[in-house]
């Protein structure tokens, strides 16, 4: 598993043309039987009902590993799926923040 960290101003956050300031190219080289997975900050900081604990990133290796044989569709279905289970009945729309 590897990690491409982008800088930057998430798309769509704002107008004109600031954004194109702030983007960056950079490449990746995929071989075969490879996954690309690109997502934003909602996935990874999803806490939990308590709000102390994030998703992070460690639970979404896992779940890409184990899914990834599997496709793309299996990906995203077991990522939402467990982001969904870790959140609980909190509002995927409630902003917390951890204490790290």
């Amino acid at each position: 598993m590897e990690w491409h960290r982008s800088k930057g101003i998430p798309l769509g956050a704002i107008r004109g043309g600031a954004i194109r300031r702030t983007l960056e190219d950079s490449a990746v080289d995929l071989g075969p039987g490879d996954v690309l997975i690109q997502f934003t900050d909602g996935i990874n900081e999803t806490t939990d009902p308590s709000g102390k604990e994030q998703f992070g990133f460690e639970r979404m290796e896992k779940i890409v590993s184990e899914a990834a044989p599997s496709g793309a569709r299996e990906i995203v279905g077991r990522l939402h799926d467990a982001v969904a289970k870790w959140r609980g009945d909190a509002s995927p729309w409630t902003t917390r923040r951890c204490s790290s």
